[in-house]
């Protein structure tokens, strides 16, 4: 199996929801990070899958130690694992944990910011190595044998990223960053026309798009015929006025 991946050049990614169904995690309201990072980790594991790429998820009801054994019995099959979380506290925007002095963890945790910044406008608080952590490593980055990267997707109790993390387009939107960060880092293109064919609902949006590009077109087309309509009425004012000029400066002669 792994001698045909490696002929195919395929990649292998594991996916975590971070806090298991026992473990919310961080709580806002009616918000809970487990059921945020589950959401997340489904469709950015859908967007992969779309994009080629063979995506492994965790069992959402295996602790932390757990879920580090059962990607550890699958490190020949998995080339990076990337935890998905929401932040607590009075921060606001995504960041990214990456294994102590390692450049290739670091490579993955800033595609993963930077893509997700880019597809839900988060603010950037960069990547950090696990070591400056409170606890002086992360049991996920630091005890998993695959390369591992963890991202905050943003804060739980910011008003900003709340308004993200509550809706469904928002973690959506989420997942596309992770998906896309993932992507970056193994060289491989972002095909959003892609995705929109392939997803639940892909020919409609697909409709709607073709729709939406018609009707641009004709506003364009209408536009132009406004600009060629008052350049008409212009020129015919501006005749008037040149008629009048001559019949002014008659006038003036004749009375001269």
């Amino acid at each position: 199996m792994n001698i045909i991946k490696k002929l195919l050049k395929r990649k292998t990614v594991c996916l975590n929801a971070g806090h298991s169904f026992t473990d919310p995690g961080a709580v806002r309201g009616s918000l809970k990070e487990n059921e945020l990072n589950m959401d997340i980790v489904e469709k950015a594991a859908n967007i992969l899958r779309i994009h080629g790429v063979d995506t492994l998820t965790v069992p959402n009801d295996l602790s932390l130690v757990k879920t580090i054994q059962w990607i550890n019995g699958r490190t020949n099959q998995i080339d990076i694992a990337v935890a998905c979380h929401v932040n607590a506290g009075g921060g606001r925007g995504a960041e990214a944990w990456h294994y102590k002095n390692s450049a290739k963890s670091k490579e993955l945790a800033q595609f993963l910011v930077d893509a997700v910044v880019a597809e839900t406008g988060m603010k950037t608080r960069g990547v950090k190595d696990e070591s400056t952590n409170r606890y002086g490593k992360l049991g996920f980055v630091h005890d998993t044998h695959p390369l591992a990267a963890l991202i905050e997707n943003g804060f739980i109790g910011n008003e900003f990223d709340k308004k993200i993390l509550s809706s469904a387009e928002g973690r959506m939107r989420i997942a596309k960053g992770v998906a896309r960060g993932i992507l970056s880092y193994f060289g491989l293109d972002w095909k959003p026309d892609l995705l929109i064919k392939k997803m639940p609902q892909g020919k409609q949006i697909e409709e709607q798009n073709k729709r939406i590009r018609a009707l641009e077109k004709t506003a364009l087309s209408t536009k132009k015929s406004h600009k060629q309509e008052l350049a008409d009425k212009n020129y015919e004012c501006q005749q008037k006025i040149k008629k009048l000029k001559q019949k002014i400066t008659k006038f003036i002669k004749e009375v001269k």
